[in-house]
């Protein structure tokens, strides 16, 4: 199917006027290929943060109209007829009148606007990294974490995108939304303060609102669907990815997501402050954790270990052996340190 008639039918997706088969379809498309994802997303945050959409009770449809044909007929683009089946209500007609005005600049930004990256931040094991931003936005970075900054960053967008652990300071800018691309999901900014740990060899995704609003997008279900989840301040959202030895190659498991308010929710950055803090994690994500503070390696000898979890709280500790001598106290381990080898397995019983 050509593009415009692809995007055609992701407009009526997006305002909730497509019938079954388009809806069919569009599943499809967007399992097809991310770049399909990514003009999704593009498309329902333009849509969500235009002045039509916030006043859509109250929409010109002639003049939104007339706007784009004047664009269309400006950049001497090809004008393309849409004609649905009747809308419900007025309001309806005008919500698709006006994202085609937006449809047009999302075209020609793909065709004419690669994304690219001008600046990228890499922290090694071991180490953290503060970082300001030409708008004043801080961003913190975990040990192990690399932060990609789009070349138009505070001209046309203020884009990035994250693999691992970073803690965001965002100076608000209502006509460019902060948006934080991670491997499986998109994080977009309503000026707040918020942490996000998504390293791509986690089996969790997780973010954590200190103050502030965002959403959260990406397919949170089994199917190829892409969703929208909100969080405020105090709001935790965490996503446990399905192992891939447990789940069939033909069926796809779906995510376990949890959504909750966290009285402690400072917690989630307690990082950047040298603390480390373990919330009834498995000892697999543990030592994943401890490999990128402490630049070591860690094999672990017994698979039994990854079923035990851990909770506990470690301010300013040096070293990786005072943290597994803590965690020996209540969890039935013994370690033996090599170099920067650390081999671990079940407590014998004596």
């Amino acid at each position: 199917m050509e593009e415009e008639k692809d995007i055609i039918i992701l407009t009526k997706y997006i305002i909730g006027e497509a019938n079954d088969e388009e809806k069919k379809f569009i599943h499809q498309w967007l399992s097809e290929d991310s770049s399909h994802e990514a003009l999704y997303i593009e498309m329902k945050a333009l849509w969500h943060a235009s002045d039509f959409y916030e006043n859509s009770h109250s929409i010109d449809v002639g003049k939104a109209y007339n706007l784009f044909r004047k664009k269309i007929s400006n950049q001497k683009t090809k004008v393309f007829t849409l004609q649905f089946s009747k809308l419900k209500v007025a309001a309806s007609i005008a919500l698709l009148v006006s994202i085609g005005a937006l449809l047009f600049f999302i075209i020609e930004k793909k065709h004419n606007n690669a994304p690219s990256f001008s600046q990228e931040i890499a922290v090694p094991n071991g180490q953290q990294k503060k970082i300001i931003l030409s708008d004043g936005t801080t961003v913190w970075l975990n040990s192990a974490s690399t932060l990609k900054i789009d070349n138009d960053y505070g001209k046309k967008n203020r884009n990035v995108y994250l693999e691992g652990e970073g803690y965001f300071e965002v100076v608000h800018d209502k006509n460019l939304v902060f948006t934080i691309s991670t491997k499986d999901y998109t994080v977009r900014d309503i000026g707040t303060e918020f942490n996000i740990k998504a390293y791509p060899a986690d089996s969790i995704f997780e973010t954590a609102v200190i103050d502030g609003k965002i959403s959260v997008e990406g397919k949170f279900t089994g199917n190829d669907k892409v969703s929208t989840i909100f969080l405020a301040k105090n709001g935790v959202l965490k996503i446990q990815h399905p192992s891939q030895s447990k789940t069939s190659s033909t069926v796809k498991a779906a995510p376990i997501i949890v959504v909750k308010n966290s009285p402690n929710v400072n917690t989630y950055n307690y990082w950047k402050d040298d603390m480390l803090v373990f919330d009834d994690l498995s000892f697999k994500d543990i030592a994943a954790q401890l490999e990128r503070r402490y630049n070591v390696v860690i094999l672990i000898k017994d698979d039994s270990l990854n079923n035990y979890h851990f909770s506990g709280s470690f301010n300013k500790v040096p070293d990786i052996e005072n943290v597994l001598n803590i965690i020996q106290e209540t969890t039935p381990i013994s370690y033996q340190l090599n170099g920067d080898t650390v081999s671990i397995r079940i407590k014998e019983k004596k």
